[in-house]
């Protein structure tokens, strides 16, 4: 398995030195389907023809790597899959054409054939071109810009996968039906449709900022647009049936019943109660999320540090985690912010981290445990836990694994105190991150062997759990019901926690401080879940191989 992995990174390693452009996870998608084509080692690649990869990649970047494998292992066969009948039907080398002008009559036949001929007559030409073209006269400036408008326009509406290059087909083609109106009047190239394929792109090009300064506007209008990342009610409508004042009064009620003893908490009545008042909850933490101060261009608004937590004014003073405690004690329970992360977010995270632990846990510690040694020592300390009769071993063993994997900091997801310390004695506990990112602190020696786990919401001890599922479901969910960005030195595996796990991806905005962290988390994340698939296939693959 670890060959067979090995050679996953190595081949998409190649395909990355090749086509740069290509992020990790569009690279390794393309490895994943060549070794799926049969392809076992490197030399294998002189077989994968052009039309093999125009199945994944465009025609330029499938020539790019055709061209770069055949150069590396040798040919086998012509990109077009044609078998050569013997060698005495080979043409001579000095009678060959250049296989840099075949290819480019190829792309440009497939453009051709992809894109609709505009002539005199089309109704994207105006009528002061048609004129001209009539006239064998050139078209006036604002004519002719006016068409290269309509024709880029049309271009990228009606051409499947458009491309830049598009245009250029488009450009040689007007100027060869309409040379006297259209072609260089200082011929560079020998078709003469060079400034007009350089009005087309500047066109295209223009275009796209404008798009994007209009996406750019609509993301800055959206309410809590970076508040509600990965959320789907972050500020819920006040429901038809109630008002504020009853809302009120079931939060007294939960109020109320957070103080008898908890194993008579009837949690029947507690979810539909917590359900009921959601919008109040979200009102009150809403305030918590308060407009950050104007910063500086390119700085994300982060916890602030206790050191710069009491430099701030007090102007304005807002909901602290305390507060929001003191209203809606039941809300910290692992149940209680289980119920509210699911109306958040529409996921069970409970149930998803169960159901990963269950189905994937193994096939991944298996997977990890034979990248280094400091992994493989990992799984024999969940062997030896299991052996000891001890809970929750897989779970343990997959963060353990992720965070060392992902070359992270423990200390950010756990901390640990004396096994029979208090709760009040941890309440005063210090040795915690200054950046106030939630975090776990463990009243044991290791996650395998605990009394207890207490978690930290801001620096403030909100919640005691007695299993490493609760205590990774508070924190975790923490996380996206009080707004608060992923620490740096954890944000790969509490991503892959997110994406893999939970199955949270949006499209646009993240829960890391920068793009650059960002970028490193779902790459990193990617890569392994890639190589999970690869895994599964491989063990389906020889599991239904012939005896």
């Amino acid at each position: 398995m670890a060959d067979f992995m090995d050679f996953d990174e190595c081949l998409t390693d190649n395909i990355q030195k090749i086509l740069p452009h290509l992020s990790a996870s569009d690279a390794s998608d393309v490895s994943r389907f060549l070794q799926n084509k049969g392809v076992r080692k490197l030399v294998d690649l002189r077989r994968i023809t052009v039309n093999i990869l125009n199945e994944k990649l465009n025609f330029i970047e499938s020539s790019d790597l055709y061209d770069a494998w055949q150069s590396a292992y040798g040919t086998s066969q012509s990109s077009n899959n044609e078998q050569p009948t013997s060698s005495a039907a080979q043409p001579s080398n000095s009678s060959r054409i250049p296989l840099r002008t075949l290819q480019e009559n190829a792309r440009e036949t497939i453009s051709q054939s992809r894109i609709p001929v505009f002539d005199e007559n089309s109704p994207y030409f105006p009528s002061g071109v048609r004129a001209a073209i009539k006239a064998n006269k050139r078209p006036s400036p604002d004519d002719r810009q006016l068409m290269v408008e309509n024709v880029v326009d049309y271009c990228k509406e009606k051409i499947p996968n458009f491309y830049r290059t598009d245009l250029a087909v488009v450009a040689k083609q007007i100027v060869k039906d309409y040379e006297k109106s259209f072609k260089d009047t200082i011929v560079v190239s020998d078709h003469g449709s060079d400034s007009l394929y350089k009005q087309f792109i500047s066109r295209l090009d223009n275009q796209d900022r404008k798009n994007k300064r209009k996406a750019k506007a609509a993301d800055k209008e959206a309410s809590g647009s970076k508040e509600a990342y990965g959320c789907v009610l972050w500020d819920p409508p006040l429901p038809p049936s109630e008002t504020e004042e009853s809302l009120e009064i079931i939060r007294l009620d939960l109020e109320k019943m957070s103080r008898i003893s908890k194993k008579d908490w009837d949690w029947r009545i507690i979810k539909k109660k917590l359900t009921d008042s959601y919008y109040l909850q979200r009102k009150h933490i809403n305030v918590t999320i308060a407009p950050a101060p104007q910063q500086k261009k390119g700085t994300k608004r982060k916890r602030a540090t206790v050191e710069e937590e009491e430099e701030e004014s007090t102007d304005d003073p807002v909901v602290s985690v305390p507060v929001i405690k003191s209203k809606w004690p039941l809300l910290f329970s692992a149940q209680g912010m289980n119920i509210h992360f699911k109306i958040l977010t529409n996921v069970d995270l409970k149930g998803k981290i169960s159901a990963y632990v269950a189905s994937e846990s193994k096939r991944l510690i298996e997977f990890l445990s034979t990248k280094n040694d400091s992994l493989a020592k990992l799984k024999r300390n969940m062997a030896r836990a299991e052996e000891q009769g001890l809970g929750s071993t897989k779970l343990v063993a997959t963060i353990n694994m992720l965070i060392c994997y992902f070359k992270e900091d423990m200390e950010y997801f756990v901390r640990f105190t004396e096994k029979t310390s208090t709760y009040e004695e941890v309440k005063e506990f210090h040795d915690l991150p200054a950046e106030k990112t939630p975090i776990l602190v463990a009243a044991g020696d290791s996650l395998y062997n605990f009394e207890k786990l207490f978690v930290f919401i801001d620096n403030i001890l909100v919640s005691v759990v007695k299993n490493i599922l609760d205590g990774l479901v508070l924190l975790f969910s923490a996380h996206f019901i009080f707004n608060i960005y992923y620490s740096e030195k954890v944000a790969c595996f509490l991503t892959f926690i997110q994406k893999a796990i939970a199955g949270i991806s949006p499209t646009r905005g993240s829960k890391s401080l920068n793009a650059a962290l960002t970028r490193r988390a779902n790459e990193k994340t990617v890569k392994i879940q890639n190589s999970m698939e690869l895994v599964k296939q491989q063990e389906l693959e020889e599991k239904n191989a012939p005896l």
